[in-house]
């Protein structure tokens, strides 16, 4: 990733106006607005699943053989 980043700062978006779009998707702000936001919908998940697991733990639990 590091060197994505070296890659797009080496390129001045002035010289190509075309690269500033990329450039400003891969601009480190960016990157991480859109990776708190994939941060949120895994807690999300995540939070969700206990409630789920608790709730059909009890059928899991017979249905798995334990081998100890």
């Amino acid at each position: 990733m590091a060197s994505s980043s070296s890659f797009s700062y080496y390129c001045p978006p002035s010289s190509s106006p075309a690269w500033s779009e990329p450039l400003y998707s891969l601009r480190p702000e960016h990157a991480r607005e859109r990776l708190q936001d994939d941060s949120v919908e895994t807690v999300t998940s995540i939070e969700q699943f206990p409630d789920i697991q608790g709730t059909e733990r009890p059928d899991y639990g017979p249905a798995i053989p334990k081998s100890v």
